[in-house]
């Protein structure tokens, strides 16, 4: 996962030249299936004192994809600009190598949070260039193909199916690589960010038109889909703080059901394991609950310095990434 903790000696987050709090990716390590050890450095190959994460993983675990600042080794990032692309690193047996900048990366426009499909033959992206007519940044979903692991990516593409003249973000891809899920403020929904759905027939087959999930998942407040279930249809919502299971009728209209949650307690991130048994929260702290038994309570999880955010699981759920400026 990433954070912005502080680091070593220091006390607080750790900042850049532009008093700008600068995420690293750390890892913990599980010592059983809901207990995780103490967080690591996830490698001082790939952190440096500027901008690292979020991350996604190949299938074996052996190559990296995470977004980093192009000026990662120099002195000052710069504001008001879209400053970061991906970046790449395959794992040797013993240290991450081969770091490289994705050849598709564009100054111009800052490409990352990159998301790899199941099979490792399409990595999405969110791209951001220029600015809407509400003044705030334009997003984009983009999508790379390649034939086969072995290859190269082709150019990016827009999605051009599911982008609009609005923002698009937080693409959150299905298990089968079958739907996406994101969220939109464009014409057509009910608030000031909603969840569409965009489904297609087979891994090689385009994207059909996005349709909004309703207002029974939708509101006039913002929705965020934080990950879809193994069963391919359950997306677990983050409402401003409130979590909720969608899940679709049998006329494919979508519900919620509550995740219950500590007293006063609104949440900004949280992460589901690869078997979707248990949730994972950030209460400053990260904090863990079964999502098989409805009577189990939250119960201290990860305990850290600093902040700490984008967690990711290998596939098996053995190992832990995850972003954070802590100093070990």
């Amino acid at each position: 996962f990433c954070s912005d903790r502080a680091k070593g000696l220091f006390k607080t987050a750790v900042m850049n030249d532009n008093f700008e709090s600068q995420l690293d990716i750390f890892i913990a390590k599980s010592i059983d299936s809901v207990s995780f050890g103490s967080p690591q450095a996830f490698s001082g190959d790939l952190n440096t004192r500027k901008f690292e994460g979020p991350v996604c993983f190949s299938s074996d675990w052996n190559t990296i994809y995470f977004t980093r600042n192009f000026d990662a080794e120099t002195g000052r990032r710069r504001k008001d600009n879209p400053n970061f692309g991906i970046f790449t690193a395959q794992w040797d047996g013993s240290l991450w190598t081969n770091i490289l900048p994705f050849v598709y990366n564009d100054p111009k426009c800052g490409t990352g949070h990159p998301s790899l499909s199941p099979d490792g033959l399409m990595l999405f992206s969110k791209n951001e260039s220029g600015k809407n007519a509400d003044g705030k940044a334009n997003r984009d979903l983009a999508e790379h193909k390649r034939s086969n692991r072995d290859t190269s990516w082709d150019k990016p593409t827009q999605i051009a199916s599911l982008n609009t003249e609005s923002s698009e973000g937080r693409p959150v891809i299905s298990p089968d690589g079958l739907s996406l899920v994101f969220t939109s403020n464009r014409s057509g929904g009910v608030g000031a960010g909603d969840l569409w759905i965009s489904r297609r027939a087979d891994l090689k087959a385009g994207w059909q038109p996005p349709v909004n999930l309703g207002t029974k998942v939708n509101t006039s407040k913002i929705e965020e889909a934080s990950q879809i279930l193994a069963d391919g249809k359950t997306i677990l919502v983050n409402r401003e703080g409130d979590l909720f299971l969608a899940a679709p009728d049998e006329q494919g209209n979508f519900d919620l059901r509550p995740v219950p949650l500590p007293p006063n307690v609104k949440i900004k991130k949280c992460w589901l394991s690869p078997d979707g048994a248990t949730l994972v929260i950030n209460r400053g702290k990260l904090w863990a609950r079964s999502l098989k038994d409805d009577k189990a309570d939250f119960a201290e999880w990860l305990n850290i310095r600093g902040g700490i955010g984008n967690l990711r699981w290998s596939p098996d759920g053995s190992k832990l990434a995850f972003v954070s400026n802590r100093g070990d």
